[in-house]
């Protein structure tokens, strides 16, 4: 004979889906990393939407890095619900100088499976954690340099690999001049993601930013030094080269043993600025410039190709690089 209540006792059973999980006062997921920041106490608190769980405990699953997981109450002893709210609550420090993945596993003995909570632990100050790349090379101390209008891959180098999957959000700080919309990215700013970002500023804009990585609620979070946004050079700059305006990429035809010049025009209320011109690759047989240096835009520069036998064919290669313009670099070609 079938029990008439067995049905009706089996859905009175408590199950982990009627739970809340919350820690540091933000709701959670398990299924999704979460963040135990290792400088401070991490409240953890559960509560089921209704009764039926009459004690929990705590434990630590997967541990490969044996980062050291206090609780108050201890590990591993029963906890009972809050007199006021219901809720099961855990104080949970971790030592200080480490980083790494670690399971937290709630259970009990009214469910048959336990709650595992995919964490990491890691520093208020992401800088300890990671370094943050560009075009695969580590931001240097005083910042870098991004042309308007071009995509730069940006990516994070985790110091401890294992924590590779931890979502990340791309911010920018806009200084003077620049706006957060003048920015844009593939993700999206500000949308946690395990992905590289593809970074683009708007074409035309100039000024300085920082940029600034940080975990899905803030909790921890890096800020790079002041990058330099540099207007697209060619909307701004012309080259004339032998007394002749030439079209920007242009290859340029250089005669043989005699001074040429060059020199760089910006259009009337574009930004006044500086430049510094050098040899990316020599021509076969040399060659050589004046003046040495930084100079001021306006500066004619004069060009000397060695008059010789190597020099009767083959390229060489110059780039100029502007304080407030993105670089242009020019190809001379011998073959003429």
């Amino acid at each position: 004979m079938t029990n008439p209540y067995s049905s009706a006792v089996a859905t009175t059973l408590p199950d982990w889906s009627q739970a809340k999980f919350f820690l540091n006062g933000l709701e959670i997921k398990t299924d999704k990393r979460n963040i135990l920041l290792r400088e401070q106490e991490n409240k953890l608190s559960i509560k089921f939407e209704s009764g039926g769980v009459k004690t929990l405990r705590l434990g630590v699953g997967d541990n490969n890095e044996n980062l050291n997981v206090e609780s108050d109450p201890p590990l591993g002893h029963h906890v009972y619900p809050d007199d006021g709210d219901g809720s099961f609550n855990w104080t949970i420090q971790t030592e200080n100088n480490r980083s790494g993945v670690v399971q937290l596993v709630l259970y009990t003995t009214d469910m048959a499976l336990p709650a595992v909570i995919d964490s990491v632990v890691i520093s208020s100050n992401l800088g300890n954690e990671l370094m943050v790349l560009v075009r695969d090379v580590a931001l240097p101390p005083g910042g870098a340099t991004f042309n308007a209008g071009e995509m730069y891959p940006i990516t994070v180098s985790w110091n401890d690999s294992a924590m590779a999957g931890t979502p990340l959000k791309l911010n920018v700080v806009p200084d003077v001049g620049l706006a957060p919309s003048d920015f844009n990215s593939v993700p999206p700013l500000d949308q946690p993601t395990t992905d590289e970002w593809q970074f683009t500023a708007a074409s035309g804009k100039q000024g300085t930013f920082n940029l600034k990585a940080s975990t899905e609620s803030n909790e921890s979070e890096l800020i790079t030094a002041k990058n330099q946004l540099k207007s697209n050079a060619p909307a701004t700059v012309t080259v004339w080269f032998m007394g002749r305006e030439r079209q920007p990429g242009a290859t340029l035809y250089p005669p043989l043993g005699q001074w040429l010049d060059l020199e760089f025009r910006r259009p009337q209320g574009a930004p006044i600025t500086k430049h510094t011109l050098s040899i990316v690759k020599d021509a076969p047989g040399g060659v050589r410039f004046t003046p040495a240096g930084t100079q001021d835009l306006g500066t004619v520069w004069k060009i000397f190709v060695n008059d010789n036998a190597a020099n009767q064919g083959g390229t060489f290669t110059m780039s100029v690089t502007f304080e407030k313009y993105a670089t242009r670099t020019l190809s001379f070609n011998l073959d003429f």
